[in-house]
């Protein structure tokens, strides 16, 4: 089984590759566009890859957990006034 780094790289190359290809075709639409898209993604996930493999493959190293305390809590569907 290949390890979520791995897996992240084999993405990332895939997106890039993917932005190259469409900002080489001559007559596609908005491919500038397109390949801004794939090309940041590629290096997200590139960066993902990299964290991951110097973190012991820990996904959970990848989120910052925030916690509300009991005060700023609000029920469900209720806006606080600005």
């Amino acid at each position: 089984m290949k390890s979520r780094a791995r897996a992240l790289l084999n993405k990332s190359i895939g997106a890039m590759i993917s932005a190259i290809e469409v900002y080489n075709k001559p007559s596609f639409r908005y491919r500038e566009e397109t390949f801004s898209v794939l090309a940041i993604n590629a290096w997200e996930l590139l960066l993902k890859a990299k964290w991951l493999k110097e973190h012991g493959n820990n996904v959970k190293s990848l989120y910052v957990m925030a916690y509300k305390s009991k005060k700023e809590a609000s029920p469900p569907g209720s806006q606080r006034p600005a």
